[in-house]
C-alpha cells in the first residue's frame, strides 16, 4: 500500500479542521478513530497527535514554535470543554472532546489487534518499568520494541534518535522528561522514522501508577478540572486566562461577521 503524508491521511477521511481563536483543532468522530490511525500508520512522515487544553490553545497565541507544531500535527484533539464552547461561540462545527487516557488505551488496543509495535520514552527508571509492565499485561499482543527514560543527559540525545530509527516503532508514547515536552517531536521530526508520536505526561503517570485516572462520568460532566485542581491548587492562578480567551473569541467572531 502506498505511503501517505499526515495531511493526506486526514483528507482521506475528510477529517474536519476548524480554528478556535485562530488555533487549529480537528473534528474526529469516535467511529473515525480506527481509520485515521490506519491512515497515520501508512504515512511516510512522523504523524504527531497532540492533546489540546485551553492553556495550550492560549500558549499557541504567543509561542510561535508551539503554534507551528499544531499546524504540522497530524491530529489535534481537544481535551477542554472551553474549546468546544469556543467553537460553538464562533458558530463553527463543534469538535468532540476526548479523555487522553481513554484515547490512548483505544489506540493501543487497535495496534495490538494488528500486531503492531510500541516504544516508550519518558519518566524515571522505576516509573518507566511500571509503565512497561502495565502495558505488557494489558496488551500482551503489542510488541514493545524498546524503552528509554525521559530524564536522560543531553549526550544521550543522538543515541535515542538512532534507537528509534533502528526500531521504527508504529507508535511512540512519550511521557515526562524530554526537553520541550510535546515539542520534542516537532523539533526532531527530521530525524524520526515514520510512525505515530504522542506526548502525554498525564497518560504516562496513570500507567506508572503515579496518579489516578479521572472517572469517565467526571470527565463527561466537564468537572475534571476540579479533579486536577485538587492535585495542583496553584493552577487557580490561571483563571484570568479565561477572560483573555473570551476576548479572543469575541475578536475572531467579529472578524467573520
Amino acid at each position: 500500500m502506498d505511503a501517505v503524508t499526515p495531511s493526506e491521511a486526514r483528507e482521506s477521511l475528510h477529517l474536519g479542521r476548524i480554528r478556535v481563536a485562530g488555533v487549529p483543532v480537528h473534528i474526529l468522530a469516535s467511529n473515525e478513530l480506527e481509520a485515521i490511525i490506519a491512515g497515520a500508520l501508512r504515512s511516510d512522515e512522523p504523524f504527531q497527535i497532540v492533546f489540546l487544553r485551553l492553556w495550550d490553545l492560549m500558549r499557541a497565541k504567543w509561542n510561535s514554535e508551539y503554534k507551528r507544531m499544531l499546524e504540522q500535527a497530524g491530529l489535534v484533539v481537544p481535551v477542554s470543554r472551553a474549546i468546544l464552547f469556543g467553537a460553538r461561540f464562533q458558530e463553527k462545527r463543534t469538535p468532540i472532546r476526548y479523555s487522553p487516557f481513554e484515547f490512548v488505551i483505544r489506540v493501543l488496543g487497535m495496534l495490538e489487534r494488528r500486531n503492531h509495535s510500541l516504544y516508550l520514552l519518558g519518566g524515571r527508571p522505576a516509573e518507566l518499568k511500571r509503565v512497561d509492565g502495565n502495558v505488557r499485561r494489558t496488551f500482551p499482543g503489542l510488541r514493545l520494541l524498546g524503552r528509554y527514560v525521559g530524564t536522560y543527559p543531553k549526550t544521550h540525545h543522538d543515541a535515542i534518535l538512532t534507537a528509534l530509527r533502528k526500531a521504527a516503532p508504529n507508535f511512540t508514547l512519550i511521557g515526562p522528561g524530554p526537553t520541550a515536552r510535546e515539542r520534542w517531536v516537532a523539533r526532531n521530526r527530521a530525524f524520526l522514522p515514520p510512525g505515530i508520536y504522542l506526548w502525554s505526561a498525564e497518560v504516562f503517570d496513570i500507567l506508572a501508577e503515579k496518579r489516578n485516572r479521572v472517572p469517565r462520568e467526571v470527565f463527561e460532566r466537564g468537572t475534571d478540572f476540579l479533579h486536577d485542581g485538587l492535585r495542583r491548587p496553584w493552577r487557580v492562578l490561571r483563571l484570568p486566562v479565561y477572560g483573555w480567551y473570551l476576548l479572543l473569541l469575541l475578536y475572531h467572531r467579529a472578524r467573520h461577521l
